[in-house]
């Protein structure tokens, strides 16, 4: 069982010299020696749920500034700007940063993560990886595998995975990252090796309310502190948002299109059974075959194909 002392986690704990058993932001999976993330919610505020979480056992409650805390919590309680972003960077320190140990790989967009996600996934095993999958359908990795609730977890169930991932022997972890996940701090804390921008198109507007937020937020991904100088960024160029995507965010790019971009899509052939097309670029022609049909699907493979490529794969696995 995993323990870290309180004022391990968070620089502002220190007044709290208790052990950490766990971490939890919902009140009712708080056992003794927890420490209680009061996340504040769109409807009510986790600090309504301080009394539940202290009478099972926690040790400590994380609540944002200027909420009510009653006297008798106290001396127990510590005020943070961002309960969430402080959650995250928690989860991450108290399962030991399994993120660093990982090969990380975002996939972000409207449509087209899941099978961009599935598409990368198989060519990294095609490569010799043992890899992590975390997405819309399911999550799974060496040890593990069951369907998802969320198509990017919260940032603690996040760290939890990704430590189990590297306990059971994978190198390597592809995930769809939610526009969601990226303005609620849910990967928070992560680096990753290599990011794809898929498309964007109206959703989500009840919660963005127009599309310039949409894709600012999806933007974050392939920003630091989620991109480094040397992670490797990909977007579909016959996309506006796509191109848009890499004139406004500096760093190491590759792009594709059917008329412009890094990588070409020429010669695609469509059937009721199978989608083949030539991939022309930096490696030269690659010609490739996949059952996944339909014309929307020969961005998703190519995109998937070009990170790769970008990524040292080599042209059998991608094949």
């Amino acid at each position: 069982m995993i323990s870290r002392k309180v004022s391990d986690l968070l620089p502002g704990l220190t007044k709290i010299s208790a052990v950490a058993r766990g971490l939890h932001y919902d009140s009712r999976r708080i056992e003794p020696g927890y420490v209680f993330f009061a996340v504040p919610g769109f409807k009510e505020d986790g600090t309504k749920y301080l009394a539940a979480a202290f009478d099972q056992g926690a040790v400590a409650a994380i609540v944002k500034e200027g909420s009510h805390i009653p006297e008798e919590y106290r001396e127990l309680c510590v005020a943070v700007e961002n309960v969430r972003r402080n959650l995250a960077e928690a989860s991450a320190r108290f399962y030991d940063h399994p993120g660093r140990k990982l090969k990380l790989y975002g996939v972000t967009g409207t449509k087209g993560k899941t099978s961009s996600a599935y598409i990368l996934d198989a060519i990294f095993q095609a490569a010799g990886r043992r890899t992590a999958l975390l997405g819309t359908v399911e999550v799974r990795h060496p040890g593990l595998r069951r369907y998802s609730e969320k198509t990017t977890m919260e940032s603690l169930d996040l760290q939890e995975f990704l430590a189990g991932a590297v306990a059971n022997g994978a190198d390597s972890a592809v995930m769809e990252v939610s526009s969601h996940a990226l303005s609620l701090d849910r990967v928070w804390g992560l680096e990753f090796d290599g990011v794809l921008f898929t498309n964007l198109s109206e959703d989500h507007l009840d919660f963005y309310g127009d599309m310039e937020r949409y894709f600012v937020a999806k933007k974050l991904l392939f920003s630091p502190p989620y991109r480094r100088s040397d992670t490797i960024a990909v977007t579909n160029r016959d996309e506006p948002y796509g191109a848009r995507i890499a004139r406004e965010c500096a760093g190491r790019w590759l792009t594709f299109g059917r008329t412009a971009g890094d990588y070409r899509i020429v010669d695609p052939e469509l059937t009721a059974t199978f989608n083949r097309f030539t991939l022309e670029g930096p490696v030269g022609s690659l010609s490739l075959r996949s059952r996944l049909v339909g014309d929307f699907s020969l961005p998703n493979a190519a995109g998937a194909a070009v990170l790769a490529l970008g990524s040292g794969i080599g042209t059998e696995a991608v094949k």
